[in-house]
């Protein structure tokens, strides 16, 4: 199914309006506050915008099957600044229908960071402008139950940010209205059906009646559920059952720093997360790689020093795109462009070495990860 012209044309032209207003603003200030923007005016754009994008990435499968050229991008978490930095630096001309390379967000976009609204905003925007370039996952914090927790997250939740800004009613209607597009953002994405993108980790088993591993299979139906929430519902027929616990550990699941408490197909409680949150190894990977026919798989959710990981003999890199998240965590992005990745690095908001050690260190990280796949280090 396709969008009709004339709603197409209408998602473009708000969705321009509103870049026009939040990144014209942040380039004159380069304030995450916003604050000289008219709030009446902005609220009934986001509104609109919000109805737009729900459209625009329905219209998306939950598996996305991607070509590169492409950039793929970590964690963002309501950092205006370093989503700038990397949009000014990598899109051409400023304009993304004009840039050859397409983009692929793995989800948190909110939550924690002081700017989650034009964040959100921006990328659903872009998402509108150019929905052919421009591809984004849905991460544990494009919840309700994540991004409406405000007694966890304090000023930092995006459900808090968004009664603060536009007061209780139109707060809550535009939160809900956010809430309502991100329901629709894909759970997962492939890359020349060599890389495995995802938010969180890979999905567990799940066998068929002749036994036979189902997970990519399902992942593929065209009517794969689009949940609100990943809580378990008693409604649920096996299906949905079986989706809603894939969902869950796509945005969930990480990497296992060793293979004690592992069960034998690989997985094992993670108990950071919380009850019925796994973590997987090595012999999940071996699996899941074999049935998806990837070699590796890039996944974001957890914060790194460099912005970087790998992984499990390098066969899972975690990429993180939020400097400064925790104490002076670096940020990066993955290029994936003729066979090769090519590894995309800054220190906190894009500010560049502090000092010559520091800078002397993040080379050979870099170097490493450039080693272990014939790859470019590029900075930035």
């Amino acid at each position: 199914m396709t969008m009709i012209p004339e709603k197409n044309s209408q998602a473009r032209k708000v969705a321009k309006e509103v870049l026009d207003m939040l990144r014209s603003e942040y380039r004159r200030t380069h304030s995450a506050s916003f604050s000289q923007l008219d709030n009446g005016r902005l609220l009934q754009r986001l509104l609109t915008l919000c109805t737009a994008a729900a459209d625009v990435l329905a219209q998306d499968a939950v598996l996305l099957r991607l070509k590169s050229p492409i950039y793929v991008m970590g964690d963002i978490h309501g950092n205006i600044h370093d989503l700038e930095f990397f949009l000014s630096k990598l899109i051409a001309f400023d304009q993304l229908e004009y840039t050859a390379n397409s983009f692929l967000f793995l989800g948190d976009y909110v939550d924690r960071g002081e700017a989650s609204i034009p964040v959100a905003a921006i990328l659903l925007a872009l998402k509108c402008v150019s929905p052919g370039t421009l591809f984004l996952l849905r991460g544990n914090h494009e919840t309700a139950q994540q991004n409406g927790n405000i007694q966890m997250y304090g000023s930092g939740s995006f459900k808090a940010q968004c009664l603060t800004r536009f007061g209780q009613q139109n707060g809550e209607l535009l939160w809900q209205a956010f809430n309502h597009a991100f329901v629709q953002l894909p759970l997962a994405a492939t890359i020349d059906g060599k890389i495995f993108c995802v938010h969180g980790g890979i999905p567990r088993v799940v066998p068929s009646n002749s036994g036979t591993d189902v997970r990519m299979e399902l992942l593929s139906r065209p009517d794969f559920p689009r949940f609100h929430s990943l809580m378990p519902n008693p409604t649920d027929d096996a299906l949905r059952l079986q989706a809603r616990m894939i969902a869950q550990d796509l945005m969930w699941a990480d990497p296992a720093e060793s293979e004690v408490g592992l069960d034998d197909n690989g997985f094992g409680p993670n108990h950071c997360r919380g009850p019925s949150m796994i973590q997987f190894g090595s012999k999940a990977i071996d699996r899941f790689l074999q049935l998806s026919g990837c070699e590796l798989i890039i996944r974001a959710h957890q914060v790194k020093q460099e912005g970087l990981r790998l992984s499990n003999q390098a066969r899972v890199i975690t990429v993180f795109t939020s400097s400064r998240y925790q104490d002076d965590n670096g940020a990066a992005a993955v290029f994936v462009a003729e066979g090769k990745l090519r590894f995309i690095c800054c220190t906190a908001d894009g500010a560049g070495a502090s000092n010559q050690k520091q800078q002397q260190q993040q080379q050979q990280q870099q170097n490493a990860f450039a080693q272990a796949f014939g790859a470019v280090p590029i900075r930035v």
